[in-house]
């Protein structure tokens, strides 16, 4: 039987305020995991896009719709978001002593990336 996912809980967790105070409380020394919840946070409003001013009423960019293939959100996940995903898989992979189950449970599912 399937769990019903809870991505509102997800997006509260893996949001800029968040990231926020992980680097206001945490320094340098969480900024890797500050920088991974921000861009989580705008993957979750790149698939958010409601209507045509939504970004606009809540001043976030990544809300705004797509209009064409250079769209602002489109190019940051081409050219940001999915090479730091590819960097992530690359660095599981080449971790040592693990199994591939235990590798696979370090990475985002491939449905998701899908």
């Amino acid at each position: 039987m399937y769990s019903k996912m809870r991505v509102d809980l997800a997006a509260q967790v893996l949001s800029e305020s968040v990231g926020n105070a992980l680097l206001h409380t945490g320094g340098e020394e969480v900024s890797e995991t500050a920088r991974f919840v921000k861009m989580m946070d705008k993957f979750f409003d790149c698939l958010n896009v409601t209507n045509f001013t939504s970004g606009l009423k809540a001043r976030k960019p990544f809300q705004d719709p797509y209009r064409s293939g250079g769209d602002f959100p489109l190019k940051w996940l081409e050219e940001e978001f999915m090479p730091c995903l590819k960097l992530w898989e690359t660095s599981v992979d080449q971790r040592k002593g693990f199994t591939l189950k235990a590798k696979l449970m370090m990475l985002i599912t491939s449905e998701t990336r899908q």
